[in-house]
Order: C-alpha cells, then structure tokens, then sequence
C-alpha cells in the first residue's frame, strides 16, 4: 500500500494577536468583542487584498498564508496603520492594538490548514513584537528590504522551542515607529564574563529612560520617572534591584544589555524611552532577558500627565508579572520627581551637596525643596541633617537647639512619610547624638526591611554597625550594599576600609585590605576627605611616612581648617574611644594642627 504522500510548501506567514486582550476583556467586555470582530473583519479584507489568505481565527489570533512574503510585509504595513488611525484619538483602555509576526517557511497542508516550524517560528516572532508593531524573520528581510521602501532593527538571534537553530529578528520600523528604543544588540551575556555571581531572585537593573522630547529640560523627567520604577521595583523583596547609582552609571552611553548584565551581575534589563509633548507623555519599555538573548516584554504606553504615578505602578507590576514573582501592594511610590523638573533637579543638587559635605549649600537646596513641595518629605530630611553636621562639626552656636531643630525635620517628614528611608537615618543620627545607639540601629534596620533592594539602607546599617564595633555585622551590610550598587559613592570603600583598618577586637584587621578599599575610593571621588583620613592613619602606623605624610597634606589642602579638635568631634559617636585615641595619634604623628 502506497503511503499518502504530505502536501508541502514554502509559505509566507503571518500571525496577528491582540496586545493585553486578558486585560481589555476585564475592563470592558462587550467593546472588547465588538472591535475584535471589527478588527478581524478589516484584516479579512486586507488580507485577500493582498492575495493571502486567512487559515484560521481563533479568540484574539489571526493565521493567515501568503504565496509572497513582500504581500505579508505591506499587508500588515496597511493592517497597522489602518488600526493605528482608527484609535488615535482613544484613551489607552478604549485602544485596541496587534502585535504582527511574519516568516517565510516550509508549512505542511492538512484539512486546508498549515502546520510545521514555519508557523511555530511566526508565532515567536509576533511574541516579541512592540505593540502596535511588525516583526519578521531574516528569510522575510532577505526578499524584502530591496522592495519595500521601509527601516529595520535588527533585534539579534532567538531561540524557538523544538528548532536546533535561533531565528534572527527584524522589527519594521514606519512613521512614528522611528521612535526607536535605546540602541540594543540583543547578545547573551556569559556567566563566566560576570562580575558578580547572578543572585537566586530575579535580578534587574533599570537603565536611563532615553528623551525623545525635543525639550533638553525634560531629562529630569525622564530620570525621575526611572528613579520612580527603580524604587518601586526596590521595594519588592523577591526581586534584586540594582541601585540607581549604579544604572546612572550608563546614561548616555550606547551600552549592550549584555555589558550592562555582566558588568552588573543582573539577568533583567529594563530599558525605556520617553516622548513628552504638551501634558501628554508616550513611555516605551522594553524587558530583556540577557542570558537568553531576547525581549521577554515591550509595551507603549500613552498617557495624560496626571497620570504618571498610575503609570509608574503598571510598570513595575508587569515586569513583576513577566518575571513571575509576587506582587507586592500598598508600597506603590508617590514622590514628586515626575510632576515638576525644577523639583527633581533640586533634589539632586541635594544629593550632590550632601555627598560633597557642602551643608550651607544643603540647607539652601532643602529649604528651597519645602517651598516648592511642602508635602514631600525629601526637603525636610534635608533640613534636618544640616543641623546635624552643625553639630558633629562644631560649627553650632547652640547644640542643643540645632539637636531640637533637627528633631523637628525628622518629625515633619515622618508625618507625611513614615516609610521614608532617609527619615529613619536622620532619626538614627539623632539617637546616636543621645546616645542611644539600640534605638539607631533599630531605626536602620527598618529601613532595610521596608526597602530590601536600597544600597543606601545597608550602607547607613553597616556604617552605624562600624562605629558601635560591629566590625563583621559592619562587614555584610557595607559589601551587600556595593554588590546593589557596583558604581558606589566613595565612602562604601571608606568604611569598608575603615572596619579592616581597626587593630583592636577585630578579626578582621587588615591594612593591607584597608589600603585597597581606600585606594579604590580615591578612584571614585579623588578629594574624598575621608579616604585621605584614613590611608594617612593606616599608612603611618604602618611606617610607610611618605604615603603618609601625602595623604595627611590632601587632608589640609581640601579642607584647609581641619584640626584634631574638627575630627574628635565629628568621629565622637565613634562608641570605642580606644580607637578614637588611636586614630588621633596617628595623625598627630603627621602633624595635623591640635585646633
């Protein structure tokens, strides 16, 4: 018996599926049915216009089969704008849109319908289309970027279940769709290239949202809203979120998520763009998976200014969703950065004085954040600390009034924020200056609890640890904090240095490593006062005195007024006056000025 032989042939395929179609059917069910079917009966129409066929139809999918890939290409050219058009002026819950694949391959015919790898490969390839958008296979581009007068991305090699080898992927790019994402090669990033071992969560670090806007001064609207989905991200405990800090490190730099994945020791990167017109804003994300080498998830968001917290939220509870972790509620972040760009840059011209130790220039810049905001709690904290470094400078005609006023701020910002994390470190400052350091570190300790993901929090823990001598707790928190943020601030490799610098109850006493970590804050921040501190004490008990002695005269040359008196002062919360002693010594042996 002769066996029926299977009817093949190459086929141009092309798959449709509506983007979110779970969540338009929650929202409103009966327009959701209704412009399906409308959507579906244009793209019937369409599609024998353009001599295809469609194979089948089922829920929110549409198979179609064309006898020339250069008909699927402007087909679904047409089908888009077509769509496009219909929901220009649509709120995004009332907008329907597709996501398009196309490929060329060999399909089996069986009861009129295909079936084969050509299909399942067109299946992927619609999967990791933008919304809205059009992706095909590197077949489909060979036969038409000499035909169709259109522009391609290149989106890098994918893998496709029961295939030996990955598909390359193109997305077209027309109109509008020129707003392109950040620059990406989608390469796969080694285990052995990276710098840290990839933690058990998912790991993820949230790159610079690019500016489309053709206004400079939106950039602080762009960092803020990437700070918003930093933080809200941070906030979940199943994740691992690198530290703003860190992902600031790459803005505008035209960096691979592969050397953003390696250098960081991430899997996830978030990448996003950000085009801002009148109080309209349109927000592109995208989430790739670099050990796989793709795009697990994009979307295109078009909202009302008003609306940009609610944004913010729908942001991080996908990723969340794609990544398939917990959804953690009732932390969503409501800070101001995203409303007013003069705010955002306030707050970090805050930041950069505090880091530079500038308090006249920090009591200005939080004071003029309370006028601007009032009910954010970032100017207050600002305020606060100001009299705090009055105090452990010397520089305060009344101690104990500039305590009490301090204490006012905290209490203020606690009253609009009492989860704000840098409200507890001015708190725990306050209690150190009363001496009651278990008050202190409890106060840092739930800090790292509401924000498990914040480099910050374990720093402050670990710094506070160091000067009680918790030398090994001190340890875990200061290196923790630089594994959440691999480009930290200075002082993470000061007090690292500072803790293996201790000669007395300390296992850990080591100068030589005490040296490396205080080198490397150099690096980072060359006038770093601290560093310079530290390295001249550790280099004179070692009897190295021309290092010594060098590092001394940098101390005098940043600050030229710094006398022992300045430094027993601000190092008196220090809870081992032994080691107190010992540091004073050791640069009085290199002559720093008594007073």
């Amino acid at each position: 018996m002769i066996q029926k032989r299977i009817e093949r042939r190459l086929s141009g395929i092309l798959i449709a599926d509506v983007v979110a179609y779970s969540r338009l059917m929650e929202d409103d069910e009966a327009w959701t049915i209704r412009n399906l079917e409308e959507n579906k009966r244009l793209m019937e129409t369409l599609i024998s216009d353009y001599q295809g066929r469609v194979v089948d139809s089922p829920g929110d999918n549409i198979l179609a089969e064309f006898n020339s890939v250069v008909n699927a290409v402007e087909c679904a050219i047409v089908i888009q704008k077509e769509l496009a058009s219909r929901y220009e002026s649509s709120p995004e819950n009332k907008s329907m849109q597709f996501r398009i694949g196309i490929n060329l391959g060999d399909v089996i015919i069986k009861d009129n319908s295909i079936y084969g790898d050509g299909v399942n490969a067109a299946a992927r390839i619609q999967s990791l289309a933008d919304p809205g958008g059009i992706n095909i296979s590197r077949p489909v581009y060979d036969q038409v970027k000499r035909k169709i007068d259109i522009q391609y991305d290149y989106l890098g090699e994918h893998q496709v279940k029961n295939l030996d080898e990955p598909v390359r992927i193109y997305r077209i790019i027309t109109g509008e769709k020129q707003e392109r994402h950040p620059p990406v090669t989608l390469e796969k990033a080694s285990f052995s290239r990276m710098a840290y071992p990839l933690p058990e969560r998912p790991s993820i670090a949230v790159m610079p949202f690019v500016n489309l806007s053709k206004e400079a001064d939106q950039e602080y609207f762009c960092d803020g809203l990437t700070e918003e989905i930093i933080i809200g991200l941070s906030k979940n405990p199943e994740l691992f979120v690198i530290a703003r800090n860190s992902s600031f490190f790459y803005k505008n730099s035209p960096v691979k998520a592969q050397q953003v994945s390696e250098e960081l020791g991430v899997r996830y990167v978030l990448e996003g763009s950000v085009r801002k017109q009148g109080n309209r804003v349109r927000v592109t994300v995208q989430l790739i998976d670099t050990i796989r080498g793709y795009q697990i998830w994009s979307e295109r968001y078009d909202r009302e200014m008003l609306d940009i917290f609610t944004l913010q939220s729908e942001i991080t509870t996908q990723i969340s969703i794609e990544l398939r972790i917990k959804l953690i509620r009732g932390n969503e972040v409501r800070r101001y950065f995203g409303k007013d760009p003069q705010y955002y840059e306030t707050y970090l011209s805050l930041i950069k004085y505090l880091l530079e130790e500038n308090y006249e220039m920090t009591k200005v810049t939080a004071d003029k954040l309370i006028r601007i905001a009032p009910s954010e709690p970032e100017g207050y904290y600002g305020a606060g600390i100001y009299h705090v470094y009055q105090i452990l400078y010397e520089r305060s005609d009344d101690p104990a009034l500039s305590l009490k006023t301090a204490e006012e701020y905290a209490h203020k910002a606690y009253e609009i924020d009492s989860k704000y994390g840098y409200t507890l470190l001015l708190f725990a400052y306050i209690d150190l200056l009363k001496e009651n350091v278990e008050s202190a570190i409890s106060r840092l300790e739930k800090w790292v609890d509401f924000e498990p993901n914040s480099a910050m929090a374990h720093y402050f823990l670990g710094y506070f640890l160091y000067l009680i001598g918790e030398y090994e707790k001190a340890i875990q928190f200061i290196e923790r904090a630089i594994r959440l943020d691999p480009y930290p601030y200075a002082d993470f490799f000061v007090y690292l240095g500072a803790v293996y610098s201790v000669p007395f109850h300390n296992r850990l006493f080591n100068h030589e490593k005490a040296k490396e970590y205080g080198e490397k804050a150099l690096k980072i921040h060359p006038d770093n006062l601290k560093a310079h501190c530290m390295l001249a004490g550790v280099y004179s008990v070692d009897n190295e005195m021309d290092k010594a002695k060098y590092h001394a005269s940098e101390v005098l040359r940043i600050a030229p007024n710094f006398t022992l008196k300045v430094y027993e002062s601000y190092m008196r919360v220090q809870k081992d006056k032994e080691l107190l002693d010992y540091k004073i010594e050791s640069l009085r042996r290199l002559g720093i000025p008594e007073e």
